[in-house]
């Protein structure tokens, strides 16, 4: 926890310096499923696997973008991911889903809620209603993934209560495979209270490979699903600035960033873009400085949301 009460209070100060600061533009690869960062470990000879990932997130405002064909979905996903292979082939992913508006069984309005992914054979789910546990733009999300073991990964998502204290309202997720199916089980802690939530998918007898953290990635998308790269039907809606901070990653060898692992020259920088009528469009940029532990993933020109 101690990530987050460093990274969270000081979020909104931080991006109105960075938003009229200049700042480092990294020299980015084109994608159309994704913007955001990844880091590899073929990169860094000796370290081993990573074994788990973290990041501080500003909850975004969202809507949709404008477009006379009306399907575009009015969400953004963003979160991180530990991957095997250089394409994400498999994956455990945990993140939110922010939309300008929705409405759970009571009525009450939210912007953003937890999802989480064990792919390619447990598609992205969302943490229940009845846990109660949403989010909106003025809120700070602390996120970490950590692989247990080939068959075990742990999520945890955790947000301050109120500004002017330090209660906590936290998610817990032990997602994995049991030798028949896909399992998850989610429990939020806050104030006293503890839910439990047994979920398993629909899916049984099924082959699901091992979890490993071959490369890391923080990312935003129109989808929940950082593998392979391939074209959208649909654009990604426009958000205001997505603050990053806290790039928190260890190594099955003991290694962790920032303090063994210099990433700035090895981290590997992803703008996301459509193409059109012959010309390229770019959807999300990422700017910012890595080793500093501060990123920023905004859209072109929407900076008034």
């Amino acid at each position: 926890m101690e990530s987050l009460h460093a990274a969270a209070r000081p979020f909104r100060f931080l991006l109105i310096i960075l938003i009229s600061s200049s700042f480092s533009a990294f020299a980015a690869q084109n994608r159309k499923d994704l913007c955001g960062l990844s880091i590899h470990t073929a990169d860094f000879p000796g370290v081993g696997n990573f074994s788990a990932i973290e990041a501080t997130w500003t909850i975004p405002g969202v809507r949709p973008r404008p477009d006379i064909s009306g399907m575009n979905p009015p969400y953004v996903f963003y979160g991180v991911s530990l991957c095997c292979g250089e394409n994400c082939s498999s994956r455990v992913s945990a993140g939110m889903m922010a939309a300008p508006w929705a409405w759970n069984e009571t009525g009450y309005s939210f912007t953003a809620i937890p999802i989480y992914q064990l792919s390619p054979d447990f598609p992205q789910r969302q943490v229940p209603q009845e846990h109660n546990f949403y989010f909106n733009s003025s809120d700070t999300l602390w996120t970490r993934l950590t692989i247990e073991s080939p068959t075990r990964a742990h999520i945890t998502f955790s947000k301050f209560i109120t500004d002017d204290t330090n209660l906590t309202v936290t998610a817990d997720i032990d997602i994995g495979n049991d030798g028949e199916q896909p399992l998850a089980n989610v429990v939020t802690r806050g104030n006293g209270v503890e839910v439990h939530d047994p979920i398993s998918s629909r899916w049984r007898n099924i082959s699901v490979a091992p979890l490993c953290g071959e490369s890391a990635w923080w990312f935003v998308s129109d989808k929940f699903d950082p593998g392979e790269d391939t074209e959208r039907w649909d654009p990604l809606p426009r958000f205001s600035p997505i603050l990053i901070a806290g790039h928190g990653l260890e190594t099955t060898q003991g290694k962790s960033f920032p303090r063994d692992l210099p990433l700035s020259g090895q981290a590997r920088f992803w703008t996301m873009v459509r193409d059109e009528a012959g010309r390229t469009e770019e959807l999300c940029t990422v700017k910012g400085f890595v080793d500093t532990g501060m990123t920023m993933v905004h859209a072109p020109n929407a900076w008034g949301i």
